[in-house]
């Protein structure tokens, strides 16, 4: 059994990775592909918002497939339709069909919903004192994504001479994930999944509404954390490369900050979930929360690309902290029968966040400056600090009792 779980988690970070790649590859050239089609900045951003909204639209669906069908078989879909939103979007470029590349958008964001919860595969499989860490080092391969991506995508704008062929590569990326899916993840990591939960949560049976679910502290804890951490983290990182452009620094200076953004992001994440399992979730939910705050203390107050690129990495880093530190919470606080339900639900409520989060960044930005993005970030990492205190302690009293 132990040899099974080891193979099953290297082929959903395999799986993971490529899938990442197809996704940052086709990242590069969505809002490119929208400005050409459409010739209005304006309408530029439209299919990144409905790849953002789509997941809070779909993750709790493809949950229930996964817990129903097997994760085989819903990653497996979810990779397909990527690849199926990228070929439509090979056909959108180059007939200049706005709106099949916006349902490209929509078959890509079903698709991330997919691949976003394929952590929660690896979690289930160990046992408590080790679930972090394969949450950690699943996210991690998003890092790996985040480097082949940007390395392929000129390579295959350049040999086919057109922004198609970046789609092209994407949708075979996307393929590729789900080919070693179907061939390998088996047996369906369902079957292997550890029945460990936490005490608080032994009261929650089989029919227990989604309502009873969320008045459990351990719940409120792990979602909130989720949210909030995407929250902060989205707020200012969408506005970060205007802010950098109208510091009048040139494009280089913009890679090389987000850049470093997104090694914050997934770059330490086996370490995150290493320090989870050995410190605790509250700890790292703590530590996250103060890793925000110093982000958004330090971006505003600085005309420099290189302290800037350090403010993005924390800021990624204080996500990673709150999102793998809350992922391994609720993976760890709920009866199987329940975590189809919540894990779903959580991840809609994250996309839901983010993508409100991207469309409100730019009117505060507009009203109050990066100085206002960076003190309503604040304000709200400061609340999250609150909550996590005081739900710790409403889960420290349900166990002593």
């Amino acid at each position: 059994m132990e040899n099974n779980i080891n193979k099953l988690t290297k082929i959903i970070f395999l799986s993971q990775s490529i899938f990442s790649a197809g996704q940052v590859t086709m990242m590069t050239i969505l809002s490119v592909s929208a400005f050409k089609i459409t010739g209005r900045e304006s309408l530029a951003g439209l299919p990144h918002s409905v790849l953002i909204f789509t997941p809070a639209l779909t993750a709790y669906l493809m949950r229930l497939i996964m817990n129903r069908l097997g994760w085989r078989f819903g990653l497996t879909l979810g990779y397909l339709l990527g690849a199926l939103g990228a070929i439509a979007g090979v056909f959108a470029v180059l007939n200049n069909l706005f709106g099949l590349l916006i349902l490209a958008a929509a078959l890509l964001g079903t698709s991330r919903a997919s691949g976003d919860l394929s952590r929660y595969a690896a979690g289930q499989m160990y046992e408590t004192s080790k679930r972090a860490r394969m949450i950690g080092r699943v996210v991690f391969a998003s890092a790996i994504g985040g480097i082949l991506g940007p390395l392929l995508s000129p390579w295959a704008s350049n040999f086919f001479q057109t922004d198609a062929g970046i789609w092209g590569l994407s949708s075979f990326l996307y393929i590729l994930a789900a080919i070693v899916t179907v061939l390998f993840l088996y047996p369906d990591p369902n079957t292997l999944a550890k029945k460990s939960i936490a005490s608080d949560a032994k009261e929650v049976t089989k029919k227990s509404s989604v309502f009873a679910l969320f008045k459990l502290p351990v719940v409120q804890l792990a979602v909130s954390t989720m949210a909030i951490s995407q929250l902060v983290m989205v707020v200012l990182m969408v506005m970060t490369p205007l802010h950098i452009h109208k510091l009048h620094y040139g494009n280089e200076v913009i890679a090389y900050v987000i850049s470093a953004h997104v090694l914050g992001m997934f770059g330490l994440s086996a370490l995150t979930g290493y320090l989870i399992d050995k410190y605790g979730t509250i700890p790292m939910l703590f530590a996250g929360a103060f890793t925000l705050a110093s982000s958004v203390i330090l971006a505003p107050l600085t005309d420099s690309g290189l302290v800037l690129a350090i403010a993005l990495f924390l800021l990624g880093l204080g996500w990673n902290f709150g999102y793998v530190a809350g992922s391994s919470l609720l993976s760890s606080s709920l009866p199987p029968a329940q975590k189809s339900k919540l894990q779903g639900i959580a991840d809609s409520m994250v996309a839901f966040i983010a993508g409100f989060a991207s469309l409100g960044s730019g009117p505060l930005f507009a009203m109050s400056g990066y100085l206002g993005l960076s003190l309503a970030g604040l304000l709200v990492t400061i609340f999250m600090a609150i909550l996590i205190y005081f739900l710790s302690m409403q889960m420290k009293h349900k166990i002593a009792v």
